[in-house]
């Protein structure tokens, strides 16, 4: 009775202990760069064939080296880089199907790496 009433105890623990698992439902994302205008639908969905299901937009911002002021979402931008634009590309691909991720990008003139961009105060 000993031995029943501890295994039964180490089988109770054993069961009760096992972690809660939550399959997460993997991204298989593809980004796209600005365009001139918003992408159409048959552009859209022809990344059905890598099976993607999040769509990345990337707006581009501009500065100038040591300065702390970026420039974007001007009248000489791409559409696909103002603000007006991404917001148009995200309702397209929700409405087709996809989930979205904004990762904005910042181009320093000269092409200089961003990694050095350097101030002179905290607040800038």
């Amino acid at each position: 009775m000993k031995w029943v009433l501890l295994f039964t105890l180490v089988a109770h623990l054993a069961v009760g202990q096992a972690p809660h698992q939550t399959k997460l439902k993997k991204i298989h994302g593809i980004s796209f760069v600005a365009s001139r205008d918003v992408p159409h639908s048959d552009t859209i969905k022809s990344v059905e064939v890598t099976y993607a299901n999040w769509l990345c937009f990337m707006p581009f911002g501009f500065a100038r080296p040591n300065d702390p002021e970026v420039h974007f979402n001007s009248s000489r931008q791409w559409y696909g880089e103002t603000v007006e634009g991404i917001a148009a590309c995200t309702r397209k691909a929700r409405e087709l199907g996809y989930s979205v991720a904004i990762k904005p990008q910042l181009w320093l003139l000269g092409g200089q790496f961003t990694g050095h961009w350097a101030f002179s105060s905290e607040a800038d």
